[in-house]
């Protein structure tokens, strides 16, 4: 058996060769890098009391990186009418 016959038998059982689609693309990487900048303004426009500003920066922070678990709990916190404490300066 050859080369080429071995490597489509292997395939054929299911191994199959990675694809480019796994690995993250260049946009993709770089949105997740942009999301922090969305998920401080967010925060900053909070600490403002701007929450329909801050809700948008967070939906987008969530948007560009789906795993950021504290930017999705801050903007269900705003969707639901929290509000951000601050101390006075």
């Amino acid at each position: 058996m050859g080369k080429a016959s071995r490597k489509r038998a292997s395939r054929a059982d299911g191994d199959r060769a990675p694809t480019a689609s796994a690995r993250p693309s260049g946009a993709q990487r770089a949105a997740t890098s942009v999301a922090p900048a969305h998920a401080n303004l967010g925060v900053s426009l909070a600490k403002e009391g701007r929450n329909a500003e801050a809700i948008a920066a967070f939906s987008q922070a969530v948007l560009l990186n789906p795993k950021d678990a504290t930017s999705r709990g801050r903007l269900e916190f705003l969707r639901r009418g929290g509000a951000v404490k601050t101390t006075a300066p």
